[in-house]
């Protein structure tokens, strides 16, 4: 299924009421979600959103699924959204564009928490000012211990 299938799917699901579960594709939330990681999507509304919630979020312009944080809340209808692991954000988008917020992230059978818990805010603010990918590669190396 293309991103942009899923995006359509997920989109009618969760404007439905219902959660969606699926395997995500990329790198760019590396460590807190993987390549071949299965996420929990569920419905959200804009005033449920905060800084550091991982959303899926339909491109206006491509119309393709990605699943960013936010890294910063603008007013209530406006998001800052950036991967972990990039250095710009994607841009500032309208909560309109989201089609749900991720609740659950699963790695080889296993549930994680690491990244959706109260430590979402602080990984928001380090991605926001640039310190996350150092801070997340010594994060990923102590998980792997």
């Amino acid at each position: 299924m293309t991103s942009s299938m899923l995006a359509g799917v997920l989109q009618m699901l969760t404007r439905q009421g219902k959660s969606i579960r699926f395997r995500v594709r990329g790198p760019s939330m590396h460590p807190f979600i993987m390549d071949g990681d299965r996420v929990t999507v569920s419905p959200a509304d804009s005033h449920d959103l905060a800084a550091g919630d991982v959303v899926a979020l339909i491109h206006p312009g491509s119309k393709k699924l990605i699943l960013h944080r936010i890294v910063r809340k603008i007013g209530s209808d406006r998001l800052m959204i950036k991967a972990d692991m990039q250095a710009a954000a994607d841009g500032v988008f309208s909560v309109e564009h989201v089609a749900g917020k991720v609740i659950a992230v699963e790695r080889d059978g296993c549930r994680l928490r690491l990244g959706l818990g109260p430590e979402r805010r602080c990984i928001a603010w380090l991605s926001r000012i640039g310190l996350l990918s150092p801070v997340a590669g010594r994060i990923h190396r102590l998980l792997l211990q």
